[in-house]
This record gives structure tokens, sequence and C-alpha cells, in this order.
């Protein structure tokens, strides 16, 4: 995901702890407890291989986060956060739209399951931008490794069904929250 699509928003890996610093609030704050990893366990996803974490930037200012798995077969975004005063300014939209550009592959994300305000605009907005909510139960494991996982909806950028979707959850599942499932 290197490079700009746009003069003013630029996207950077992050290669240590410390460049996290200035988006460390913006993860904390945008998703629950249950819903990401410890700030610990994001820098420890640094060094995992096939996993790259973006700052996204605006004109020299943090404007949001990108967690991004880079599977052999597809894309997996497990975190995208845009700042708060900059939220509806199309910022999510052109991450999303860089991502799927450069992908050959489809991109996977989760979401909650649209029931509040809130949720049912953040599925509208992956719907726009041409997402497919995927027919299938899927359970967020517990980032802590113990504990329920939370049940949330797939979406992709391509469709994507039977056999191969199963085993695109369970390398989900085996690389991204290190659980092993039976199929």
């Amino acid at each position: 995901m290197s490079g700009n699509s746009d003069p003013f928003v630029s996207f950077n890996k992050v290669l240590s702890p410390n460049e996290l610093l200035p988006v460390k609030e913006l993860y904390l704050n945008s998703f629950p407890p249950e819903e990401r990893r410890t700030l610990e366990g994001l820098e420890k996803q640094l060094l995992e291989s096939g996993c790259s974490v973006y700052t996204v930037w605006i004109s020299h200012m943090p404007a949001g986060l990108c967690v991004l798995w880079d599977f052999e077969e597809f894309l997996f975004v497990e975190h995208l956060a845009v700042q708060p005063h900059l939220r509806g300014q199309k910022i999510g939209e052109k991450i999303m739209n860089h991502i799927t550009a450069k992908a050959d592959k489809p991109v996977f994300l989760e979401i909650e399951p649209p029931m509040d305000e809130l949720s049912i605009r953040r599925m509208n907005f992956y719907l726009r931008l041409e997402f497919q909510l995927l027919d299938v139960n899927y359970i967020q494991p517990s980032y802590t490794g113990s504990g329920p996982g939370y049940p949330m909806k797939l979406l992709a950028n391509k469709p994507v069904a039977g056999a191969q979707l199963r085993s695109f959850i369970s390398m989900i599942y085996q690389r991204v929250y290190k659980v092993i499932i039976e199929n």
C-alpha cells in the first residue's frame, strides 16, 4: 500500500513502535477493547509476516490508521480508523479505494452487525464502495485468546463463497487471531 494517490494524502508503513505514537489514541478510541489489540499487541504486529500497519497523513497531520494482512489469495483489513474531526471528508473512502485499486485479489473486512445509527452508517459506507455482505455466520475470535468471540459481519469486494470462503476464514483465524478452527 505504499505510494500516494493524492498529493495531500500519504500512506506510511509503520516500521517502529514510535511511529505509532501519532495514531495511538485514534486506535484505542476507535474500537471497543474486545474488537482490538492492546497497544503492545499492535506494536507486536509490526513483526508479523504479512501484516502491515499504515499511518495515513494529510498535509503532515495524522489522519488515520490501517492494519492490513496480505494473504496469498486475499487481503484482510483488520482495522481502519479516521480521526473523528476528519470523518465525513472521504478520507476512509480514499484509504479503501487505494487498497482495492492496488489489490489484484479479494479484499475482506469485518464490521459489527448493523444495529444502531453508527454501525448502519459503517455498513452503508462499505456497501457504497461496492463491498458485499457475505452470507456466512462469522464470529471474531477474542483478541485475548480467552473469552467469547463476537458476532461480526464479513464483507468482501469480490464474490467469494463455499469452500473458498471457509478456507479464507480459517486463514484469518489462524494468522490474525492465532486460533485454529475445524472446517
